[in-house]
């Protein structure tokens, strides 16, 4: 099948090109140009292509665009379609139609949560945007695929535990937005709450975690409970974080972890920013992994 790449502005450096069958566009740029320069529309081709069972530069690709969110929707050559939708925290409350733009779309498989469009009246009510965003989230129960932000102080507990409607959630992805430093006390309430919810989620094959939240005994005891897990990511952006999470391991192989990560077969913490020791030790914790 031939593609071609619609707009030039959207080639995707590396990427797979695609075609657009159809734009929904109220406003400019085009957001395939936006989804092009961060590789998300590369990154979706690859996660769901295969799940279409057709390689990723045989799926038709349609973008839709309201005011305030973008989505994919992805379709083989037998008329199947998966979505996907990049969604602000703030759009259900800026634009309430937003809301049923998501419902109709086909099979809704992953939402990735982003900063808001307008951080001060998001931050200043951010109890009622979580409302709406929860709201949502027990709407329907598509979901495979979840990036979430760990914006403390937007009650992602809430969030956490309207995504349990969601049998088929296998894969969550939740790290600190872009340039956030987390403080003590972010760590000790993601300690106390938010990793107890995550413990819930028996069902999740693929974590990916921020490395400041993973070197805290409390909640490697959580991850360890998790039945299905089988990728656990830790992104660091230095090794301090999974030197940490060594540490706290080791600290419990005696305890409570000697039969948790029971289906773990990939430990990726970045090798290349880890320290020798903390690789080492790895290498002996879990002998039957493959670590990366």
């Amino acid at each position: 099948m031939s593609h071609h790449v619609v707009n030039n502005n959207a080639q995707i450096q590396g990427g797979v090109p695609f075609t657009v069958l159809h734009q929904d566009l109220h406003s400019s740029p085009p957001y395939t140009v936006l989804f092009a320069r961060n590789g998300w529309t590369e990154q979706l081709l690859e996660r769901f292509g295969p799940q279409l069972g057709i390689p990723p530069d045989q799926v038709h690709l349609t973008v839709v665009r309201d005011r305030c969110f973008h989505a994919h929707v992805f379709q083989n050559d037998q008329g199947i379609k998966i979505s996907a939708a990049l969604l602000p925290f703030d759009a259900l409350t800026a634009n309430p139609s937003s809301r049923n733009t998501l419902l109709s779309l086909p099979n809704l498989y992953m939402i990735q949560f982003c900063s808001p469009i307008n951080p001060q009246p998001f931050f200043n009510n951010v109890d009622q945007y979580m409302v709406d965003i929860v709201s949502l989230l027990r709407s329907f129960s598509t979901l495979r695929h979840v990036v979430l932000p760990l914006d403390l102080a937007g009650q992602t507990t809430s969030v956490l535990a309207s995504l349990r409607r969601h049998p088929w959630l296998t894969t969550l992805d939740l790290r600190l937005p872009e340039g956030y430093v987390a403080n003590s006390d972010d760590i000790f309430l993601f300690r106390l709450l938010v990793a107890a919810e995550l413990s819930r989620f028996d069902q999740i094959q693929t974590l990916v975690i921020q490395s400041e939240f993973v070197s805290d005994w409390v909640v490697i005891t959580h991850l360890a409970s998790l039945e299905g897990l089988e990728e656990l990511r830790i992104i660091s952006q230095d090794n301090q974080g999974v030197d940490g999470f060594v540490t706290s391991f080791l600290n419990l192989t005696n305890g409570p972890l000697v039969n948790g990560f029971t289906r773990l077969e990939t430990l990726d913490v970045d090798l290349n920013n880890t320290s020798a020791w903390a690789a080492d030790r790895l290498r002996v914790i879990f002998p039957n992994v493959n670590i990366l």
